[in-house]
């Protein structure tokens, strides 16, 4: 889970995502995000600073077509090493979205 700040026109990839979930190998290609209602995009891949990984060429037409704005909480679910789904919750939405997945845990 993610907490979006939408000051560039990139978005910071986890660098523990980076090192578990991709062995650190940065996908060449563009990947593709999906999000509900069968919406794609395709987007590129540049590695700053070391381990940090941002969602680039592509990213704003994402943030523009899904209404990204500051204070969002971004989900991802890693499909494929070229493929994400993507949720975004809009302020407290997340908080009732957790609490749900607790209560559904705790049964």
């Amino acid at each position: 889970m993610i907490s979006y700040t939408a000051k560039h026109h990139s978005f910071l990839i986890n660098r523990f995502f980076v090192h578990h979930k991709l062995k650190n190998i940065i996908p060449t290609n563009h990947v593709t995000i999906t999000a509900f209602p069968n919406r794609t995009w395709l987007v590129f891949f540049l590695e700053k600073h070391g381990q940090n990984l941002y969602f680039t060429t592509g990213w704003n037409q994402v943030k523009e077509e899904m209404k990204i704005i500051d204070g969002h909480y971004i989900i991802f679910e890693m499909i494929s090493e070229s493929k994400f789904d993507m949720m975004v919750f809009r302020g407290t939405e997340i908080w009732s979205v957790f609490l749900n997945v607790v209560l559904h845990v705790l049964k």
